[in-house]
């Protein structure tokens, strides 16, 4: 298969259940997110530099 057929022919499909989300998922998954490595420190971004474990602030 083609790379530009592949890119066009691409779907994505989301499952919602009608269900609130507990209050500890969504603090430990905003307290992992604060210490994600920012996306100017990934491989893609110039080159300039990665992040691979924890970054250093």
């Amino acid at each position: 298969m083609e790379f530009e057929t592949l890119v066009q022919s691409r779907r994505s499909a989301r499952g919602f259940k009608n269900e609130p989300v507990p209050r500890a998922v969504i603090e430990a998954v905003i307290e992992r997110a604060k210490r994600a490595c920012a996306s100017s420190a990934s491989p893609t971004s110039a080159g300039k530099s990665a992040c691979i474990g924890r970054c250093e602030r």
